[in-house]
């Protein structure tokens, strides 16, 4: 039953720590689509999706 738990909430964290920057990620992209090119894009991963945003804000 730990063994279940902990798998849970391993799946739980990892599913939020891609949800969250990707629902930004999102949220800039439509202001950019929108003419909004006012925001400001930190990067704060090393990752493939953080290499992406790094060519955008360039």
């Amino acid at each position: 039953m730990a063994a279940w738990r902990l798998r849970w909430c391993w799946a739980s964290l990892s599913a939020r720590a891609v949800a969250r920057p990707l629902a930004r990620a999102v949220r800039i992209a439509e202001g950019m689509a929108d003419g909004d090119l006012t925001q400001r894009i930190e990067v704060q991963s090393a990752g493939e999706a953080g290499q992406c945003w790094r060519h955008c804000a360039a």
